[in-house]
């Protein structure tokens, strides 16, 4: 086991041929409360504390999987003899040069691998998830997504990885299985995008999109809007959560779509804001919550997402209601509309979109994206 980690290290460090790295660098906060550009890097010398280093390349990766920043500069002064083309690209060298510092842990191996699929390298991460589960062939984790990855890759899911996976965890696995069969459904279908009137004590969900550095809504949140201003007149007694939390100079998506449909003439008592989110798969999680009792939801997003979003808000409606008290589940109905943007995306669902729905379900089903740090 441990002569196939170090193996891989090895391969990995051969990316990193001409680095000469005497630093990482640490952002100055993990959370999507502070979004923003970062005055300063926060240098960890070589002498420090293997760990120490290694939370401080965790710490960079994460803020450039947020935030961004300046490529150019961490790529002259933390990656030099590296060439990074992109965020995603830091990312990748912060993980990289923490397997450096650590070959045995699975964890960053797995980072490292989800995020080549980020960066459009799908087989470098299912290679990646390979090694990993030869290794750790109980990891279920990283089974799982070797399975999910390698499927999508080849087009064709392995039956013997699944029944491994039923050896290890048959219940879970039956969910997943179910999972699966609901987004390949989805998949095949065209995107509703008829306004229609619903019956009395509706909830619809508007899902928010990033606003620009100055903390004003983009073109794609006005479409949005718009057409779900459409939806709120046709539906007078309908309420609505407004879903996107992340900060850009003070607002966030909630607020900004609140102001937006207050001045348009839709009443504060039919709004609820949902202004925790970072991303899809927090958006159908909380929302689900804020919805209470409503048993009839409409999820609201671009014809583009909303296939996704479908699918998460119908798994997550699942996982919140078995989280609670029997006297307090919902038994709901869930449908979507799209906000026409892409006419092709309306009719058929393109590979890349398969990808994404694929990795935000594994998400949103408690394997994460990066193992102890994010969703």
């Amino acid at each position: 086991m441990i002569r196939k980690l170090l193996l891989l290290s090895l391969s990995i460090s051969l990316l990193f041929t001409g680095c000469a790295a005497q630093e990482t660098a640490a952002t100055d906060s993990r959370t999507a409360e502070n979004v923003g550009e970062r005055s300063e890097l926060t240098v960890v010398e070589n002498n420090n504390p293997t760990q120490e280093r290694i939370d401080a390349l965790i710490d960079t990766a994460m803020h450039y999987y947020w935030h961004g920043g300046d490529v150019k500069k961490v790529e002259d002064e933390f990656f030099r003899g590296v060439t990074l083309k992109g965020n995603y690209d830091v990312v990748e060298a912060c993980f990289t040069q923490a397997i450096l510092l650590n070959p045995l842990d699975t964890d960053l191996q797995r980072s490292l691998a989800l995020t080549k699929v980020l960066n459009s390298d799908l087989d470098g991460s299912v290679e990646i998830l390979k090694t990993v589960i030869e290794v750790d062939p109980d990891n279920y984790d990283a089974l799982m997504q070797y399975y999910v990855f390698s499927g999508v890759q080849q087009g064709d899911f392995n039956g013997e990885i699944l029944d491994k996976l039923k050896n290890l965890d048959k219940d879970r696995t039956e969910v997943f299985v179910k999972d699966f069969e609901l987004l390949e459904s989805i998949r095949s279908n065209p995107v509703n995008t008829e306004i229609k009137e619903y019956e009395d004590n509706h909830t619809f969900v508007l899902l928010g999109y990033a606003l620009d550095d100055k903390g004003n809504m983009q073109d794609t949140m006005r479409e949005r809007l718009e057409y779900t201003l459409e939806v709120l007149e046709k539906n007078p007694t309908a309420n609505i959560i407004l879903s996107g939390g992340v900060p850009k100079n003070g607002n966030n998506e909630a607020q900004v779509m609140k102001d937006w449909l207050v001045e348009k003439g839709i009443s504060e008592d039919r709004i609820t804001e949902e202004n925790l989110s970072t991303d899809t798969v927090e958006n159908s999680l909380f929302s689900i919550r804020k919805a209470g009792g409503s048993e009839n939801i409409t999820v609201i997003s671009s014809a583009s997402h909303i296939r996704r979003a479908l699918l998460l808000f119908t798994a997550a409606d699942r996982i919140v209601n078995e989280s609670l008290i029997e006297s307090d589940r919902v038994n709901r109905t869930i449908d979507a509309i799209g906000q026409p943007d892409d006419e092709e995306l309306i009719e058929a669902s393109s590979d890349s979109e398969r990808l994404v729905m694929y990795r935000d379900l594994l998400r949103l089903e408690g394997i994460w994206q990066y193992p102890g740090v994010q969703r």
